[in-house]
């Protein structure tokens, strides 16, 4: 799976689009999109944001 982190959903969207990603209903802190071989993570602006949401997207979706 590939992980993309970004910051604003005006980033996001073309990337949600082009993929056909859906939104995962199961996470609260974070709006996170899905498909089977994509992931996105929207963090909101800041380095300290981008590295809480990075570390939220890889214990949540890579902790095995």
């Amino acid at each position: 799976m590939i992980a993309i982190v970004t910051a604003l959903h005006c980033e996001a969207k073309p990337i949600i689009d082009h993929f056909g990603l859906k939104k995962d209903a199961q996470s609260h802190q974070f709006e996170v999109f899905l498909s089977d071989e994509y992931l996105l993570l929207i963090s909101g602006v800041g380095k300290i944001k981008a590295a809480i949401g990075t570390t939220y997207l890889l214990a949540r979706y890579f902790s095995d």
